[in-house]
């Protein structure tokens, strides 16, 4: 069965396959910053793929949607409590479990 003490840190949701790349170099960068990271290279809705970090007890989501994509921002969602914060791609190099927890 599912190991539920591994945690997933963060979720990665992109919209576009076009975006497929960009959100690998996102999700390599935060695991070489010891972030456990998941993301599915598809281009499933984004209702399924938060679906899919529910499975995966992500506890922050980051969404790139294409208004995201084109301006350098990410959308991250507390999947706790629903809440989202829109930052820019710039706070991937000092992104940590600390920094998304003091973000809500």
């Amino acid at each position: 069965g599912a190991d539920f003490s591994k945690k997933t840190d963060l979720y990665i949701a992109f919209m576009n396959t076009s975006q497929i790349e960009y959100a690998f170099e996102i999700t390599e960068s935060l695991r070489m910053k010891g972030l456990t990271v998941e993301t599915d290279y598809n281009d499933k809705s984004l209702k399924s793929k938060l679906k899919r970090a529910n499975k995966l007890n992500a506890r922050y989501v980051i969404i790139i949607g294409e208004e995201e994509y084109k301006n350098h921002n990410l959308i991250i969602k507390n999947m706790q409590s629903g809440e989202e914060n829109v930052v820019s791609t710039n706070v991937i190099s000092e992104m940590s479990v600390t920094y998304l927890e003091k973000m809500f």
